[in-house]
């Protein structure tokens, strides 16, 4: 009984360490195993990282393209969000600047209608006082020749008297060389007769020839007591 069991226990032993020897080929295979597959993936992954690598590069370009992109997206809708404020503003400005320049037209208009009614205005002011400085200076002309009729009528009262005596001398001849009246020798028209009246002072002198004809006229007017 005891040798199978021995050879039992043997043959157990025997498989155990079998077994275990097995084990360890199985575990070191595996570890081999293990090992090259690290190697392999070692192997495939440099490339890859390496791949991954430059393509997170590319992938980082890219974004940063992008990101510059959205940037400069944003950067001209800013300018366009501008532009469109100021063409609002300008197209306000505009209406505004137009409304004024209507307005300033409209003003002009009626400017040059008050311009048109004072110019009416100063032309019959013009004509009115024309009339009335032409009426003034006729009324002075009259008073003038009024008044210069009037001294000449004062003048000839004084003195025609010794005229009417020399020309009544000279009638009856008693005195010589008398042509007459200096008034009466020349021939006046009646709308200059005031003004040649006003402007000579000699027109009721007494014209004669020669000197010795006026001494012997004022000696004439001394003897009959008429002036010297």
């Amino acid at each position: 009984f005891k040798d199978p069991l021995a050879k039992a226990k043997a043959a157990a032993k025997q498989a155990e360490e079998s077994l275990l020897a097995a084990q360890a080929r199985n575990d070191q295979a595996t570890q081999n195993a293990r090992a090259a597959l690290d190697e392999a993936r070692a192997k495939q992954l440099v490339p890859a990282q390496t791949n991954m690598s430059t393509a997170q590069v590319e992938v980082d370009a890219a974004k940063t393209k992008l990101d510059l992109a959205y940037k400069a997206r944003e950067e001209i809708q800013r300018r366009a969000s501008n532009l469109a404020t100021k063409a609002e503003q300008a197209v306000k400005h505009r209406d505004t600047k137009a409304s004024q320049i209507h307005e300033t037209e409209a003003e002009l208009a009626r400017g040059r209608d008050r311009e048109t009614k004072l110019d009416a205005q100063l032309k019959s002011a013009i004509a009115v006082e024309a009339r009335a400085r032409n009426e003034a200076r006729q009324a002075l002309s009259s008073a003038e020749g009024a008044k210069a009729i009037a001294q000449r009528r004062e003048a000839l009262n004084k003195t025609s008297g010794a005229v009417r005596a020399i020309l009544d001398a000279a009638a009856r001849k008693e005195v010589s060389g008398v042509r007459g009246r200096l008034g009466d020798l020349g021939t006046i028209s009646s709308d200059l007769d005031v003004a040649v009246s006003t402007a000579s002072d000699m027109l009721d002198h007494v014209v004669v020839d020669t000197t010795s004809d006026a001494q012997q006229c004022i000696e004439y007017l001394r003897v009959k007591g008429l002036g010297r």
